[in-house]
């Protein structure tokens, strides 16, 4: 028996709990902080679900930002995280203060903006509505270029608006805070220069009354006659009363006002007070740039410490950017996140170390590597070698991330390219096809169990996508998330899945997208290649390499484990598998009988009955060694063998011979059961000249099962099977050997040697047992010479 394996004693459920649920109050606490203290069904919720309820009603709000992200980092945590709990209990609060906190940033950069806009579109004697108070810069502009279009009073303004609308962010921001200003102050002052009827005098005069008007305006002040007629040393003293406390605007117009020069007086009201509100404007964005470059750095440095790299990699792209682009991410972009990368230094990489979930894989890697990717000279590459035929895959989490919200446009889009054994001799093709990105949502969900599939219509789980991809080409994989609306995804996943074959595996992925914009599909298809699965093998502990059992007198299986290079993994030991197969005078594999994907065994005894022995996959049994009677009167036949699926149907097969010598099929249902109960199918006859018959498989290599006779003279003779039941040389079989009949017994493990073709084993005389290696094509590597590969193999009577 297989040694149980030492566990670590499981923590009590209920300490579990204890320690990480909320309190009643505590969860009231934040119930009342959202308006929901009476929402008692709210309040009895387990933490993570309480939490996942707050995010449900946060996550439609503008107002609410932080708390929706702060709730969907702590309900992507894992039911035993405490992350739930420190959410309830602080986590909440702190990030409602941060939604204040922006709130109150942004009224205060409104409240800046329409100061400014009102104070632009004074300048031409236009009052800012709401359409040009609540639009963007462009929109602004816009109307401004609009409402002066066709007024032959602003010739300046209308060139200067359409620079602006014909231009970047920037000069668009100038025009606002002095551009429109000062080209309404041009067209002013040329229109007083042109007036005929008016004296200098009268001029000047104008002109001080629109410098004023200009001043005030800009500084958000009320224009009256009276204060338009003031003197400009009163005028100025004006302005120091209704600035505010500290400003350039205060501080220019307290120096202005102290001075007994006019010349002092008239050039504040003329330059100086403007050149006093830019400073003020200046100062405003730098401590606001400030201010998001701090919020930008921490956002940054948390990410990178939770190992979310996309939110880290826009966080630097927004630090390099402009300050406009800069404040853009801190109050939105932040929380909605798209993924784009080539794997290149510049791009997002991979979360390191790779974790996941690993069964039946060895080795499993996903890392970057300089080379040839399918832009740019990178690629993330994955590998592994799956140790496993019954149950292998390995998921690994080779990025988290965050605020990447699903919508009904979003697509996963990624191209691939699976590596062959011709490129990579360590790698089965069809096993490297078998690969496909997965996501993780916050809600514990994922995108292989979903359903979706892809632009091809194949599933996106990586078993789906076997033989659906082809080799040595990139291959592009779109997949649209529209029906997950609403889900965050939190971790994207390569993975592995694949239950049949073992072997290597290795590949290469490239840019990967997660995103709601548009996406080109450009892989101009294929026909999908149907990578065949490997040869049937004896391989009784589904390490994908074929075994040999052997039975002793006293009734005991005796397994010898191969190596997959034509030998064993501890040639002087066997392992016990099972006792009492003496009451067996026939002993027999039957592959995967039961449907179950691992090899099964059958036993017949003297009174003709059929028993079947369920494999676990792991060199044990499912019904603990109690079979199951599978059929009676088989002491009718001389000789019973399976030779796989003989007819096709995807179905494990046995094949009689009775003592007319017919041969005989019975189908095998998946089941563990037959097709047709107690009907067989005869498919043969004249076989009683055979004095040993059985199945090596796939001998030939054209993917049908065959079956080979040894005759009284020792000849080996090939009948080959046509993959529907029969035979394509029924009567003409091939002689593959002589003098076989040297040998007491003759078995075929299937593929012994690991390189890909059928083999035959037998044992002689002395006890030594002989590997014949075969070429696939129906014949050996080298016909005239045998491998001994084991000595003493006469104390068994029965080897299979």
């Amino acid at each position: 028996m297989t040694p149980a394996v030492a566990q670590a004693a499981p923590r009590p459920v209920g300490a579990m709990q204890a320690a990480s649920q909320a309190s009643y109050d505590q969860k009231l606490a934040v119930a009342i902080k959202f308006g929901r203290g009476d929402d008692f069904a709210l309040i009895e919720l387990a933490d993570r679900d309480f939490v996942i309820a707050i995010w449900n009603h946060v996550k439609n709000n503008a107002d609410h930002l932080e708390v929706r992200a702060a709730a969907e980092l702590a309900f992507s945590e894992s039911e035993e995280s405490p992350a739930a709990y420190e959410f309830i209990t602080a986590g909440v609060f702190a990030a409602f203060d941060r939604d204040v906190a922006r709130e109150r940033q942004e009224a205060e950069a409104k409240r800046r903006s329409d100061s400014a806009r009102s104070a632009a579109a004074a300048s031409i004697d236009v009052v800012a509505d709401a359409a040009l108070l609540n639009g963007s810069d462009a929109d602004f502009v816009r109307l401004i270029w609009e409402l002066v279009a066709e007024d032959v009073k602003w010739p300046k303004v209308k060139t200067a608006a359409r620079t602006a609308r014909e231009g970047s962010d920037e000069d668009r921001r100038v025009f606002i805070a002095t551009g429109l200003a000062e080209a309404a102050h041009q067209d002013v002052d040329d229109r007083i220069a042109a007036d005929q009827a008016k004296t200098e005098a009268e001029k000047a005069l104008e002109r001080a009354r629109v410098a004023k008007k200009l001043a005030a305006n800009r500084i958000g002040m009320t224009v009256t006659d009276a204060l338009l007629g003031l003197p400009d040393r009163d005028f100025v003293t004006e302005v120091w009363n209704f600035a505010t406390d500290g400003t350039e605007v205060q501080a220019a117009a307290i120096a202005a006002a102290r001075s007994n020069d006019a010349a002092v007086w008239k050039a504040f009201i003329d330059t100086g007070i403007h050149a006093a509100k830019d400073r003020d404007i200046a100062i405003a964005l730098e401590r606001a740039y400030q201010a998001d470059r701090a919020l930008a750095l921490q956002i940054k440095t948390t990410a990178t410490t939770n190992g979310d790299l996309n939110l880290a990699w826009y966080a630097t792209k927004a630090l390099a950017g402009t300050p406009t682009e800069l404040n853009d991410f801190v109050r939105v972009g932040q929380f909605d996140l798209d993924l784009a990368t080539g794997f290149e230094s510049a791009d997002v990489q991979p979360t390191t170390p790779v974790t996941g979930s690993i069964v039946g894989v060895t080795s499993p890697t996903v890392a970057v590597a300089a080379g040839s990717g399918h832009s740019g000279t990178s690629a993330l590459v994955y590998s592994g070698t799956d140790v496993n035929t019954l149950s292998s895959y390995a998921y690994l989490k080779s990025m988290t991330v965050s605020r990447i919200a699903v919508k009904p446009s979003t697509k996963l889009s990624y191209w691939i390219r699976p590596q062959s054994t011709a490129t990579r001799p360590e790698v089965k093709t069809r096993n490297s096809t078998c690969v496909s990105i997965d996501l993780i949502f916050s809600d514990g969900s994922t995108l292989r169990d979903s359903g979706l599939t892809d632009q091809r219509g194949t599933r996106v789980h990586p078993a789906q996508q076997c033989s659906k991809i082809v080799a040595d080409r990139w291959n592009q994989v779109v997949v649209p998330l529209g029906s997950l609306a609403d889900k965050q995804v939190t971790t994207v996943v390569v993975g592995y899945d694949q239950p049949r074959n073992a072997g290597g595996f290795r590949g290469l992925i490239d840019d990967l997208t997660i995103t709601d914009g548009p996406v080109e599909v450009t892989d101009p298809g294929f026909e999908p290649v149907d990578y065949p699965l490997d040869a049937w093998r004896n391989d009784f502990n589904s390490d994908g390499w074929a075994d040999v059992i052997g039975r002793n007198p006293a009734g005991e299986l005796k397994l010898y484990r191969g190596n997959n290079k034509g030998s064993w993994i501890d040639p002087s030991t066997n392992i016990e598998i099972g006792t009492g197969f003496n009451q067996f005078n026939h002993v027999f594999p039957v592959g995967d009988f039961s449907g179950d994907g691992a090899l099964d065994i059958v036993g017949r005894n003297a009174a003709g009955e059929l028993k079947l022995y369920r494999s676990n996959g792991k060199g044990g049994w499912l019904n603990g060694g109690s079979p199951e009677v599978i059929g009676t009167g088989w002491n009718n036949f001389t000789a019973v063998f399976s030779p796989g699926d003989f007819n096709g149907d995807g179905f494990t097969d046995v094949i009689t011979r009775n003592k007319d010598g017919e041969l005989l099929l019975y189908r095998g249902n998946g089941k563990g059961y037959w097709i047709d109960g107690s009907t067989n199918i005869k498919i043969g006859t004249g076989w009683n000249r055979f004095t040993l018959i059985f199945s090596p498989g796939d001998f030939t290599g054209d993917g049908f099962t065959d079956v080979i006779g040894r005759t009284s003279t020792g000849e080996l003779h090939l009948y080959r099977g046509n993959g529907k039941g029969g035979w394509l040389n029924g009567s003409d079989p091939d002689v593959v050997g002589t003098g076989w009949n040297q040998f007491t017994q003759i078995l075929s493990p299937g593929d012994f040697t690991g390189d890909g073709f059928t083999d035959v084993i037998a044992r002689n005389t002395t006890g030594d047992l002989k590997l014949y290696r075969g070429n696939g094509k129906g014949s050996w590597i080298d016909p005239s010479t045998n491998i001994n590969i084991g000595t003493g193999w006469n104390q068994f009577n029965l080897i299979f």
